[in-house]
């Protein structure tokens, strides 16, 4: 069965939280995330980013992250190694298989989808957090309760945020949420949790096909995603949103700046990047998914030499 997070994915000894607005930064008009050691920007992809190497000096200074990495070149349509994973048509019941039309059709027996409030979200979602936790395959712990608040209080304030939950028809028990972030007409299903125990009565399904309805139906959205190429291993909500609901991927230009010893590291280790890509070391991990930024730019770079 699946379970989603931007995260799941990824094995790190202890839950971070994120997408709060403690982890903001503000530089010449931008507003970044520092997140990880990472110096991501906080708009959309269809945003560019464009700053040159100055101006990245500047904010290695200003922030010491370990790298800076933005995109570029939004939706281009060549493969350049990496992408988001995005849905822009109409949600339409009749394009899906027969198999996906049935059990969209059995989560809409089963189920129901609203979007609900933030505190209704506080009050109830921690448990389904919990038992969602419980499925990954990972090394880490799992926010406590009151991290889990906390990250829910201080979301970040750029752009928007809206929250749905999935409900079971009979009990109306909450069987799952997400956590969606709008901002210039697009939104980013940022973070879906599911209670293991509803996933065979199709509560994925409902839930995806109702949030996709509203936002690209019924607000007529630019597109939704839910965020960029996970690096070094697969991401299953990303490959489960292709499979069954028609998302594609949406090519970009991928650009790093590194901190200056990060950039003597990264060339020094690049050599022997597969000795980190397939060790099951939390921070061999980390070091892989550092040196694969490294090699989509390479690959990149070196079909267009």
């Amino acid at each position: 069965m699946i379970t989603f997070d931007s995260d799941s994915n990824q094995r790190y000894p202890q839950m971070e939280i994120n997408n709060t607005e403690s982890n903001l930064r503000q530089f010449n008009g931008r507003v970044w995330n520092l997140y990880r050691h990472t110096l991501l920007p906080v708009y959309p992809p269809h945003i560019p980013v464009e700053i040159g190497k100055a101006e990245c000096k500047a904010l290695i200074r200003a922030f010491h992250p370990y790298f800076i990495r933005w995109t570029n070149g939004w939706d281009c349509p060549e493969n350049t190694g990496f992408w988001y994973i995005i849905k822009e048509r109409k949600e339409d019941l009749s394009e899906y298989p027969s198999k996906i039309r049935n059990t969209i059709r059995k989560g809409i027996r089963n189920f129901f989808a609203r979007r609900i409030e933030k505190e209704y979200l506080k009050s109830n979602g921690y448990s389904v957090y919990i038992k969602a936790f419980g499925r990954y395959q990972t090394a880490g712990q799992p926010l406590t309760e009151a991290a889990f608040l906390t990250q829910m209080d201080q979301l970040f304030r750029t752009g928007e945020w809206e929250f749905w939950g999935v409900f079971e028809n009979t009990s109306g028990t909450l069987a799952g949420y997400s956590m969606n972030w709008i901002y210039d007409h697009s939104c980013e299903y940022k973070t879906i949790k599911l209670d293991p125990f509803y996933l065979k009565e199709s509560s994925s399904y409902l839930l995806i096909h109702e949030m996709n309805k509203h936002y690209l139906n019924e607000r007529e959205f630019l597109y939704i995603n839910d965020g960029a190429r996970s690096l070094v291993h697969e991401s299953n909500i990303q490959n489960y949103l292709e499979d069954k609901f028609l998302f594609r991927k949406a090519y970009c230009h991928l650009n790093v700046f590194y901190n200056p010893w990060v950039s003597l590291a990264v060339h020094a280790l690049y050599p022997w990047k597969s000795l980190f890509y397939f060790s099951g070391k939390d921070s061999f991990i980390k070091i892989a998914t550092l040196l694969k930024h490294e090699e989509i730019i390479r690959n990149y770079r070196g079909k267009n030499l």
